[in-house]
Parts: C-alpha cells; structure tokens; sequence
C-alpha cells in the first residue's frame, strides 16, 4: 500500500523561502525523483546519520568516521559519487565554443552540465549556464542585451538594480536541436552575435559530464582541450554527544501555520549539525547556546557522523544516494532512526530547478535537505533565493 503524503507548507527564514515537503516515496503524489533529478547544478552533497549508526566509544580513534559506520547498503552508493560526478573544470570558454559540432555532438551520447565559475547573476554583463538537455541558457543585463541582437525573454530577477525590474533578460539557445546546425538561418544568427563578444565573454565552466558509454568518458578532453579532471573535496565529522530531536515525531506532526516554528527549529537544528556546530556549549559568549534542540528530544548515547563531497555533484549521484540511505533507515528497524542528504546549488546559476528562474536577492540559495524516516517516509526542506521561480 502506498505511503501517506502529508502534504507542503511555505516559510519565511531570514534570507529565503523554506519549503516543507511531508510525504512518502511509495505514494503516487511524491515528486521526489523529479524534484532531484530537474536540481541540475550540485555545487556540494552531505550524509549525515543519525547516532542510531554508531556508538561514540566506537569512533573515538577513527580518522574517517563516516566511512567506519556506514551501512553495508549505503557503501556502494557513496563508493559511485566521484565516478557518477565526472567533474572537469574548463578555462577561458568563448560562447562560440557551445556552438561547434563537436559539442553538439555530446548531447546525442550523454549528459552534460555547465555552470559558470566566478560569474554574479547579480551584476555580470552575462552569465551561462548549459542544462543536459542541450539548452545554453544566457542571463544578461539590459545594455548587453539590446547590443547582442537575440530574442529573450524579460527576467524576473532583475538583479542589483531594484528601480528598473526589466534590468535583466533570459536567452536560450537550443543546442541539441537537430536543425541547429551551420546553414540555419537562426544557427548563423547566434554564430554571428557571439563572436561578435568575442573573449570579452570567455568563461570559466565547471562541466559534469555523464556519456551513456563508459568508453566517451574522455570526450570531454577531447572537445574543450585543456580542461581538467577535478577530483571532489571530501571531508567527514562527528559530533559530541548531545540532544538530538526524535525526528519520528514529525510523522504525526501537521503542516500549518501552528506547527511551523518546530519545523524551522528543525531545519535550524539540521543546519547547525551542517555547520559542526557544538550545541553542549553553553559559554555565554557562544553563538549556538542560542539554538535549541527541538522538542520532544532525547539524549544521544551515538555519535552523529557526516561525510561532505564538493565540486559538482550530479543529480545522479544524489538519487543513488537517497535511495540507498532510504533502505539502510528501514534495516535498521528502529523507529528513531533516520539519515539527512542535503544539497547546496550553485548560488549563481540563471536557473535552479529545470528552466525555472534562479536569483540572488541575498544569499541566492537554492538547496535541500532530505530527512529520510522508517518506512519510505520522509520530510524535505527546500531554501529557496526569495527571487526563485521554484514552487
């Protein structure tokens, strides 16, 4: 029988939308495959599991907590983040490069994804982005805009300039099209605008690159020369113990507004356990003695350990992950067992989920935690830039 679906409620954090998620992954109105699929651009992935996994006296000499007790079941899946994340980085890109047959060529044998380096949706002449699905997406300013010549769209983030909310536009480019191609009359009308910027709009990319054959893993060397294979950072961390909140108890807790300071006290809780921060500091001159564990709690006799990979992360990567991590909670057979996989974006990318509209108001959050229970269910918080066109 499929699970029950609890159903969404939208918050206000300092900075951002929160948007909370109850469901169950067997119930037919679980978005949750699409939800992580269409988050193309992963600039870090965490594990954090819940003491239930670990006693401390069992960590206390160990150099890779994580690694020590992770489930059996989740070891292949966290084994397979580097090899499904092939993550390069290419220098001094010129837009006109996107537009060569040989990238073009990449969309037919894999999935590519771009997200430009060092680029600010906020004030940036033009900042790039290419989706897997073969879509150059271009976000740029007005003047850069009307001097380029190609139709777009008016952006509904409209960046630094707040007096003038048609500052920015949106233009796609099709690149796996099959009639885009030279003698096209659009293709030489793109062609012609962009080496018309010539290297005043050369980039650097981080690419993601996933070919259905293993054997065109090196294509990416192939067709931007110079780019190099970037390992990811990784990094593990266990806590002292502590309180920790009985997560279970969010099963039987409604979404409203009644109930949604404990959900923000427990999106705060899993994001100070993010930071490595130690809640049994209680020093008056301590910045966490002012979060509080959520309620009901109960004390940790384990340790909580969490394993961080950043780079860029693919959302491949993330469903074998969640999947994984799903089915080590349910062997455990404990009710109070559960595992937390959160996301962060790229903070500067023109979308976040699919081609919906990313902006960076303050903090140009687009990230997500997964809070895996028993049973298939799960809890999702999604933090949201104000100026996103995620819902």
């Amino acid at each position: 029988m499929a699970g029950s679906y609890g159903g969404r409620i939208s918050l206000q954090l300092s900075s951002a939308k929160l948007i909370v998620v109850k469901s169950n992954t067997k119930h037919p109105k679980s978005d949750n495959v699409d939800f992580i699929d269409q988050h193309n651009f992963n600039y870090a992935l965490e594990v954090t599991l819940s003491d239930t996994f670990a006693k401390a006296s069992d960590l206390l000499a160990e150099a890779r907590p994580f690694i020590s007790v992770v489930p059996e079941i989740l070891k292949p899946a966290v084994a397979s983040i580097d090899a499904d994340s092939s993550f390069f980085v290419a220098r001094d890109i010129p837009l006109e490069k996107w537009l060569s047959a040989d990238v073009r060529a990449l969309f037919a044998r894999g999935k590519l994804y771009g997200a430009c380096k060092d680029s600010r949706i906020d004030s940036d002449e033009c900042v790039p982005c290419v989706l897997p699905s073969g879509l150059l997406l271009l976000s740029v300013d007005k003047t850069s805009y009307e001097q380029l010549g190609l139709d777009g769209k008016v952006s509904t983030f409209y960046g630094r300039d707040s007096r003038n909310k048609e500052n920015r536009r949106l233009i796609r480019v099709n690149l796996a099209d099959q009639s885009f191609a030279p003698g096209n009359k659009l293709f030489e009308r793109v062609t012609h605008c962009f080496k018309q910027r010539g290297s005043s709009w050369a980039h650097n990319y981080s690419l993601c690159w996933q070919p259905m054959d293993a054997k065109d893993i090196g294509l990416i060397s192939t067709v931007f020369p110079g780019a190099t294979k970037t390992e990811l950072e990784h990094d593990e961390h266990k806590s002292k113990s502590m309180h920790v909140p009985c997560m279970e108890s969010l099963l039987d807790l409604e979404l409203g507004p009644a109930t949604a300071e404990r959900w923000l006290e427990t999106y705060e809780w899993l994001g100070a356990m993010s930071c490595h921060l130690d809640l049994s500091d209680t020093s008056a001159d301590s910045y966490s003695n002012t979060l509080t564990c959520p309620v009901p709690s109960r004390e940790a006799p384990g340790a909580i350990v969490s394993a961080r990979w950043i780079g860029m992360v693919a959302p491949q990567a993330v469903h074998r992950i969640v999947e994984a991590a799903s089915q080590a909670v349910a062997r455990t057979g404990r009710a109070d067992a559960w595992i937390a996989v959160s996301v962060w974006g790229f903070d500067d990318t023109p979308v976040s989920w699919g081609v919906r509209e990313h902006g960076y108001c303050v903090g140009g959050e687009n990230n997500y935690t997964m809070l895996l229970l028993p049973n298939s269910n799960y809890v999702r918080f999604a933090a949201v830039d104000p100026h996103d066109m995620y819902t």
